[in-house]
């Protein structure tokens, strides 16, 4: 199912509902967690004025208000929300742990991946911060290191929400190709940017951050494929277990490494492209033209466009960019992420058995 926004009728919203919660999954998975209850209990208290609730309603008054967070990504007032964007034909506003309310602003967003940049009339915030991405998918320049960098397969994390609710999870797996529906793009897209995890939240946890044992940010959440109904107004306990987990769905700290500092300052992401259509590897295309390894076969090319002045030709197999590797479920979007248009960078391809470098000026993208 595409993650999409849900709603929560006004006299719903501001209850705190959610107090702190626990989620056990399976024995496995509790056999590899190393961010312990106690641990985690400190971490979300600690977190959680990093953490701002954020509500939007139609200017015309009705319709129900949408509710989502957004975490501080810098004490000078930004806010970074993940998720469907918010409506232009709305107000917005940020409602902080201290039990501050203010008008936001949307400074930029960015549909592709699934970010927008808010920014509130206050300083001095308390931000979290980004973890580097070093593990699968290392960013080391040797060929053969994929693109673009995550961490492992069964990473441990936290998932906190303004709220002071709190869930650990384990990554399973990236580079992810989910269905998407954004309405800033005119309907379904396929985004590919996510990280996913064995997880349980609720409909109002999108935007929540995932963060590992030191509180730094790995992902925030952006979609699960169940949507789980949040508790009841009247239940008398402030303290519920979770319903079964489900696979929830996160963009990854390296991604949002690359995009918000150019939503802060361009408002926007350039994108560099390349000028091609590609197709990933079929089983038997990988016997065929390149056995055993990782890549994209050419499948088309725009005329004049820059793999075509650099040279390239069809069913060339890119398998490197930049000197590094791509990795076996890598998107080719994802890994020209880090790249603007303009830039010139070397992409290795095999063409009939045989290891090409070609030098490419990238031309922009949308």
């Amino acid at each position: 199912m595409a993650p999409r926004l849900v709603t929560r009728t006004a006299g719903l919203l501001g209850l705190g509902l959610l107090a702190t919660l626990f989620v056990f999954a399976s024995p496995s998975a509790l056999g590899e967690e190393k961010i312990h209850v106690e641990r985690a209990r400190q971490l979300a208290r600690d977190v959680r004025p990093a953490i701002v609730r954020i509500q939007w309603r139609p200017r015309s008054g009705g319709g129900a208000v949408v509710e989502r967070y957004a975490v501080v990504i810098d004490p000078e007032g930004w806010l970074l929300m993940a998720g469907p964007g918010p409506s232009p034909a709305g107000t917005l506003a940020a409602i902080f742990e201290d039990g501050r309310a203010m008008g936001a602003e949307v400074w930029a967003s960015d549909a592709r991946t699934s970010l927008t940049l808010l920014r509130v009339p206050v300083t001095h915030l308390p931000p979290l911060s980004l973890r580097e991405e070093t593990g699968a998918g290392s960013d080391a320049p040797e060929k053969g290191a994929p693109l673009p960098p995550r961490l492992a397969p069964g990473f441990p994390f936290l998932m906190v929400t303004a709220d002071g609710a709190f869930a650990r999870g384990n990554l399973r797996a990236s580079h992810r190709q989910r269905s998407y529906e954004d309405p800033r793009l005119g309907g379904p897209t396929v985004i590919s940017c996510l990280d996913e995890a064995a997880l349980t939240v609720v409909a109002t946890d999108l935007g929540a951050p995932w963060l590992d044992e030191d509180g730094r940010i790995v992902g925030l959440l952006v979609g699960a494929d169940v949507g789980v109904p949040a508790p009841a107004a009247d239940e008398e306990s402030d303290v519920r277990m979770r319903p079964e987990v489900t696979a929830a769905y996160a963009v990854p700290s390296g991604i949002i490494r690359i995009v918000w500092p150019l939503l802060k300052v361009q408002r926007e992401v350039p994108r560099g492209v390349l000028g091609v259509r590609v197709n990933s590897l079929s089983d038997a295309s990988r016997q065929h033209l390149c056995p055993g390894c990782a890549g994209y076969e050419v499948t088309d090319l725009a005329p004049g466009g820059p793999a075509h002045h650099a040279g390239f030709e069809l069913q060339d197999v890119i398998r490197s960019i930049g000197g590094r590797g791509m990795a076996p479920d890598a998107d080719l979007s994802d890994v020209l992420l880090p790249h603007r248009p303009g830039d010139r960078i070397r992409v290795g391809v095999l063409r009939r058995g045989e290891e090409v470098d070609l030098d490419v000026v990238l031309g922009r993208g949308s």
